[in-house]
């Protein structure tokens, strides 16, 4: 359910024919004809599909999400399957929750180039206001979430790239989306600080009515 684009931002599949990211990870993007998504590899440069995107829609609030519409529809497979929506998150959206987080970014700030391969960690969810110290204004709870440092090990988070990627916990058998990568706090420190992350099941009812796609219990 993973998937980068051009510009190397990244994203999760929803459905064979859309992807969701962040509007911050495509916005250079935006108004052109090159913006492409890749699936159905761990390597972000090869492999694969390979598929252009035909539109892309953003929420008329201007929130920090971005559906993606792709010009052909992605063959599922082994090493390419849908990710479920929430309908419910509160489970997991907490201060004390975590999550998993998967993406190509930078491991450093003074990394020149993105990871050749898919890297994962797991993530403690913290408070909003943990991330209102370093941003312009306050976070939305309802749209946002605050999330950084790996559970185990701690000091680890998202860092340049990471934009778009999402961050997923498993119910049972199913993986589902909670977050995705919003405004990464690389410039300050080493990539170890918290991420503020858009909030997936704040935006139910438009994807329901952009896509068709319901989020589930």
């Amino acid at each position: 359910w993973f998937g980068t684009c051009t510009y190397q931002g990244a994203g999760a599949i929803i459905d064979n024919n859309w992807v969701v990211t962040t509007y911050s990870a495509i916005s250079l993007a935006v108004g052109t004809t090159s913006l492409r998504v890749r699936a159905g590899t761990i390597t972000h440069d090869k492999n694969g599909q390979f598929v252009k995107v035909r539109e892309i829609k953003r929420p008329g609030d201007g929130s920090d999400i971005a559906l993606l519409h792709l010009d052909a529809p992605l063959i599922f497979g082994d090493f390419t399957q849908p990710i479920c929506l929430p309908s419910y998150d509160a489970d997991v959206v907490q201060a004390g929750g975590r999550g998993w987080f998967t993406s190509w970014g930078h491991s450093s700030p003074t990394s020149i180039t993105t990871e050749t391969y898919l890297q994962e960690g797991e993530l403690n969810i913290s408070d909003n206001s943990v991330c209102d110290e370093f941003i312009v204004g306050k976070t939305k709870p309802e749209t946002q979430l605050c999330a950084g440092g790996f559970y185990v090990t701690g000091g680890t988070a998202t860092c340049k790239y990471d934009m778009g990627g999402p961050l997923m916990q498993k119910r049972g058998d199913t993986w589902y989306l909670f977050g995705l990568s919003s405004t990464v706090n690389y410039e300050f420190s080493t990539c170890k600080q918290n991420t503020v992350f858009t909030r997936v099941e704040g935006f139910c009812d438009w994807f329901s009515t952009t896509t068709g796609i319901a989020c589930l219990n």
